[in-house]
């Protein structure tokens, strides 16, 4: 139980620690250290026995598992990545960035552990909400209207998900 809560924190408290760090080297270490850290956890969460979180809204099922791992191998690549990207790019909102990816980490750990509709609702949304500072990272007119087409397409998947088909 503890474990599945430290997944889920560690990325979110890293995230507000990313945003309060004035430097930018150790930014983007706390950036490959979350991403070290979530990926040993994860790990670590594949050997243990499948003990559901509080009240039963969090729980490390087969598939979360699969799913769990993969987005934490694919954020650590991205992390690595990242630092080079960085350094290269400089980018005005190199705080913003950090901090939004971290944010994203916290939502997708939130999405593959959720055993409750309502906490599995609220990670989509994160995601979505973590994701667009990013894809305004250029500040230009392209970006903002590609975070205004990307913004618009997800609030129509997600009225298209809650509407009741029958």
């Amino acid at each position: 139980m503890i474990l599945l809560l430290a997944l889920v924190a560690l990325p979110a408290l890293a995230a507000l620690a990313a945003y309060l760090t004035p430097n930018r080297s150790m930014r983007l270490g706390v950036l490959v250290g979350t991403a070290l850290a979530h990926t040993g956890l994860t790990a670590l969460l594949w050997s243990r026995d499948n003990n559901p979180g509080p009240a039963g809204w969090l729980q490390a099922d087969a598939l979360g598992l699969m799913v769990l791992a993969a987005v934490s191998l694919l954020f650590l690549a991205t992390a690595v990545y990242t630092v080079g990207f960085l350094r290269l790019d400089r980018p005005r909102g190199g705080r913003i960035f950090v901090t939004c990816l971290l944010a994203f980490l916290a939502a997708c750990t939130l999405v593959a552990l959720a055993h409750h509709l309502a906490l599995f609702w609220i990670g989509m949304e994160a995601t979505t909400l973590a994701i667009a500072p990013l894809v305004f990272h250029h500040r230009d007119r392209r970006s903002l209207e590609a975070v205004w087409k990307y913004l618009v397409l997800s609030s129509v998947g997600i009225a298209c998900g809650t509407r009741p088909w029958r």
